[in-house]
């Protein structure tokens, strides 16, 4: 997006604090390779002919407060969209926050905004590492030790067994769930059981009871 942005004679404006961070230490290992005038702050944006500008964000999965969903809900401090602006979801919503993301849709349209997202063009681009990126990973690092982490449970196997075709031994690979306590000294890794980590219903504050909670109780 960055390189097509910059061929197209556009500047870009990350937006978001984890986008500005992201961005910039990819322009520190040399992953992004483009120029300082390429490059304004959100602030900026006004000052630019609309297309002109690419702003870059987060919240393609409709996080409460990321960048995109305070956009779409016109609450962004930074950045008012207009119709003639275009937004892109970069992303196949994860299960179970199809409900969020269609919400971040929704407002987005009653600005007038057009709207690209994968349910009506093919624009996903995965996030998550394919086998071949974990094996070179696992070439590159050659742990002792293993923990895949992220993922339903059948993908911390399949992790699992990816890293042991690579060279990690059986018994130094751990698959753990949320929970199971695990210690690393010289003697290597380790479980030594499981502390409580289930889901924690919190019911409310002292002073009375608010109508989300009380939404929430009827649902359970």
């Amino acid at each position: 997006l960055a390189d097509a942005a910059v061929d197209s004679g556009r500047v870009i404006a990350p937006l978001g604090r984890s986008m500005r961070r992201n961005m910039s230490m990819a322009r520190e290992m040399g992953l992004l390779r483009i120029p300082d005038s390429a490059l304004i702050d959100v602030e900026d944006v006004d000052r630019h002919e609309p297309g002109k500008v690419l702003v870059l964000c987060t919240g393609s999965q409709g996080e409460p407060m990321s960048a995109l969903t305070l956009l779409a809900g016109q609450e962004n401090r930074w950045l008012k969209l207009h119709p003639d602006d275009t937004v892109i979801l970069s992303s196949h919503p994860i299960p179970g926050n199809e409900h969020a993301v269609t919400k971040v849709i929704d407002n987005l349209f009653r600005q007038g905004v057009e709207v690209i997202h994968s349910g009506v063009s093919d624009v996903h681009a995965t996030g998550h590492a394919k086998a071949e990126e974990l094996k070179l990973y696992q070439s590159i690092l050659k742990p002792d030790w293993f923990v895949p982490v992220h993922g339903e449970y059948h993908h911390l196997v399949a992790h699992a067994r990816l890293a042991e075709t690579m060279g990690t031994p059986h018994d130094h690979i751990v698959v753990a769930e949320d929970g199971d306590r695990l210690v690393l000294d010289d003697d290597g890794l380790r479980e030594i059981g499981r502390v409580p980590a289930e889901y924690v219903y919190v019911h409310g504050t002292v002073g009375g009871v608010g109508t989300g909670v009380l939404a929430d109780r009827r649902i359970l």
